[in-house]
């Protein structure tokens, strides 16, 4: 995870989130690409009601603020890696592109019977830093 190696709990947070935010560009670039194309190739204005439209274009605006504020957060993590003459950069922007294959795959993969314990079975038999515990990731278990 990045030059600066995790120390606690909320190093790694902080690392996720800004590993997913630009995880969450990717797909949301990804998505707002392929329905354009789908748009333009069904000639948009005849398809849609009218309140479709609107939810269509209130959708890409979203699409679009989320892309420019992830291009924001983007800008703290080449800052950050300025300091290792952004060596460390690629790092970072192939550990989003993880991130969001493993989000990718685990949506599709944990919908089969038993897959989502598996799942978490087989990334918790790993040692990692230890830094991520059980009573860490306690709030993050639907009540």
């Amino acid at each position: 995870m990045s030059s600066k190696q995790p120390v606690t709990f909320e190093d790694v947070e902080t690392n996720v989130l800004f590993m997913m935010s630009l995880s969450m560009d990717l797909i949301l670039r990804d998505i707002d690409r392929k329905i354009r194309v789908e748009a333009l190739s069904r000639g948009m204005v005849g398809g849609f009601k009218h309140e479709k439209k609107m939810l269509f274009t209130r959708f890409t605006q979203a699409v679009r603020t989320a892309c420019f504020l992830a291009e924001q957060l983007g800008d703290d993590v080449i800052a950050s890696t300025a300091k290792s003459n952004y060596k460390d950069l690629n790092v970072w922007q192939a550990e989003s592109n993880e991130l969001a294959r493993l989000i990718l795959l685990y949506a599709d993969k944990s919908s089969e019977e038993g897959a989502t314990g598996r799942i978490f079975d087989f990334i918790e038999s790993f040692a990692g830093a230890g830094i991520v515990t059980d009573e860490k990731l306690d709030p993050f278990y639907l009540r």
